[in-house]
């Protein structure tokens, strides 16, 4: 099976899983809209282990739909995330707008996603 055939049926599964995924109480888009310090079961685990993460920029692969992105958003991180499905980001966008909360969600498979992020600027100013 040729690999373009491959991303079209992966993302095509991800896009028929969006509306399932964004009307689930598992994903808890309410509460992410109602209480602007929910970060996620998910993002709460992993903070736990990883630390503090403000002012740090992070990247999140295959992002779907964006809460756990969001939740590390919350935390205080500036965060991309990434996914291979044209649905899966339209509702991050849609629920970083609803939540008020920033972030950045890039369409792109996986292995190229490299070349679809954004180069970080670079200052000639002396720390």
């Amino acid at each position: 099976m040729p690999i373009d055939h491959q991303r079209e049926t992966n993302s095509a599964n991800w896009d028929a899983r969006v509306d399932i995924h964004v009307g689930s109480d598992l994903y808890g888009i309410q509460r992410f809209v109602d209480d602007p310090e929910f970060v996620g079961e998910v993002v709460r685990f992993d903070s736990a282990k990883l630390g503090n993460v403000e002012g740090k920029r992070l990247l999140h692969l295959q992002c779907h739909i964006g809460t756990d992105t969001i939740g590390w958003a919350r935390l205080g991180a500036e965060v991309t995330g990434v996914d291979i499905s044209p649905r899966s980001i339209e509702a991050a966008r849609h629920i970083s707008e609803n939540t008020g909360t920033p972030a950045r969600f890039i369409e792109s498979e996986l292995y190229d996603a490299p070349a679809a992020l954004p180069r970080p600027s670079t200052s000639s100013t002396p720390a």
